[in-house]
Parts: structure tokens; C-alpha cells; sequence
């Protein structure tokens, strides 16, 4: 078990053991007892964790369903300088959830799932939705951190967009580290091992207008793109790093 950093919060009965690398990735149970090298888990592994396996503790957002609302942010015709406004975001630690049939105006970017080494986010969707008039970005799978970055494992695993129509300005410039994109996977660069930050991710089915740019895979990002239509200017400009893995199946 790598480190666990405590905020005055218990461990037994309210923290997850997150297999995010080796044997079991992907599996989440919640922690109900533990000592100084043993957790002991509410329901058997499907796949049990082996010496191979890295485990970190969480305190996930779980299986939560965010549907049908309307989010309007900036007011019509204003002109706003950097803001990390999002209408939606699963990011870091959300595992399991699920976004559908929102609708959203005026936000700097449309929707983002994110995570870090130390806050994953695995298996969470946002489909069906809509985004008007974002100023910087659209949708973007985000591996972020602060300071010096090692990675030992994934930080986002099995995040999908689907079925959604998103309108980026074709104009404003990026703004907040965004590039600009309708569809983009974002993260910072490694300072320790290389490795895939983002992996098994899924856009397809997008509607997307505007943007810079219509596609922005950066490095050590493994993103399926499928049956996406973008439209405008920038729609056919694509960039991907040197160690991006973009897999088309258009």
C-alpha cells in the first residue's frame, strides 16, 4: 500500500481501497477495518489484488447522477478573461458516475472529467448532453497536479463522452491552459517514470463546433475517437504529443 495522507477524517467505514495499477485495476471496495499493513475490504474482490497490484485509499464521489439541468453561467455578451468555470466536472476521486441531458450556456469549457495520482477517476460517463458558447474548450479528459509529478499508475481510467453537441467560440483564445479544442485529453508532463496518465477513454458520437482545434490528445493519453462529427474552421486541425496513443475508429 503506497502512502496515505490523513485530514482528520477516519479511515474505516468512510475511505475506498482503489486498485489503480497491476492485477485488479479499476476495482474500488470500502475500507472497514485496517492496521499498519493490512486492509480489510466490505465485499470480495472480483479480481483479487496480487504483489503486483497498486493500491491507494480514496474518499470517493461514487455513483452519483447529475440529470436534466440547465446551467447558464457569464450573462449574454459578456466578455470574461480567465475562469475556470466548467457547467459539469467529475474530478478526482469520482468512480462510477454519471452525467445526462444537461444543458449549459456561456462557461469557460463545456465538460471535464479529471484526476491525479493520488485522486483517480475511473469508469465515469457524461453523455446526452449540451454546451453552448463556451469560450475556451469543450470537453476534456484532465490529468492535473501541483508541483512535481510521478506517475505510478493511471489517473483516469475508463472515462467516456458520449452523444453530446458542444459549441466551442471559434474566436476567443485559450485561456487557463485549455488548447482550445472541442475534444482534448490535458495534463501536465512527468517529472518522474513515463507512463500512461490517461487511459481507456472514449469520446465518440460528439457534435462539435468551433474550437481552435478539433482534436488535442496530449502525451500519455490512450483516447478511442469514434463516429464524432466537427464542424467549422478548425474542426480538421488535430495535434497529438510524440507519446499520445489517439485510436480512431471512424
Amino acid at each position: 500500500m503506497n502512502g496515505y495522507y490523513a485530514f482528520n477524517t477516519s479511515v474505516d467505514g468512510q475511505a475506498f481501497a482503489v486498485i489503480v495499477g497491476g492485477t485488479g485495476l479499476g476495482q474500488a471496495r470500502k475500507v472497514v477495518s485496517h492496521t499498519a499493513e493490512t486492509l480489510t475490504v466490505d465485499a470480495p474482490w472480483r479480481v483479487p489484488p496480487a504483489a503486483d497490484s497498486i493500491i491507494t485509499l480514496c474518499f470517493l464521489y461514487k455513483d452519483q447522477i447529475l440529470y436534466g439541468n440547465e446551467m447558464n453561467a457569464f450573462p449574454e455578451g459578456y466578455q470574461a478573461g480567465y475562469s475556470a468555470s466548467n457547467a459539469m466536472q467529475f474530478d478526482g476521486n469520482c468512480f462510477g458516475c454519471v452525467a445526462e441531458g444537461n444543458v449549459s450556456s456561456r462557461t469557460t469549457s463545456a465538460r471535464r472529467i479529471g484526476g491525479t495520482m493520488t485522486a483517480p477517476s475511473f469508469w465515469n460517463e457524461i453523455r446526452d448532453e449540451e454546451a453552448r458558447s463556451c469560450f475556451s474548450a469543450g470537453l476534456i479528459f484532465d490529468g492535473w497536479a501541483w508541483g512535481k509529478t510521478q506517475v505510478i499508475a493511471p489517473w483516469l481510467l475508463g472515462n467516456a463522452f458520449r452523444s453530446c453537441r458542444i459549441e466551442v467560440s471559434p474566436t476567443t483564445p485559450p485561456r487557463g491552459g485549455f488548447h482550445g479544442a472541442v475534444i482534448q485529453a490535458n495534463l501536465p508532463r512527468p517529472d518522474g517514470p513515463d507512463g500512461e496518465i490517461i487511459t481507456a477513454c472514449i469520446a465518440e458520437g460528439i457534435h462539435g463546433r468551433g474550437g481552435k482545434a478539433g482534436v488535442s490528445i496530449m502525451d500519455w493519453s490512450q483516447v478511442l475517437l469514434r463516429r464524432n462529427r466537427l464542424e467549422g474552421p478548425g474542426a480538421a486541425a488535430a495535434s497529438s504529443g510524440k507519446n499520445a496513443r489517439p485510436i480512431i475508429a471512424d
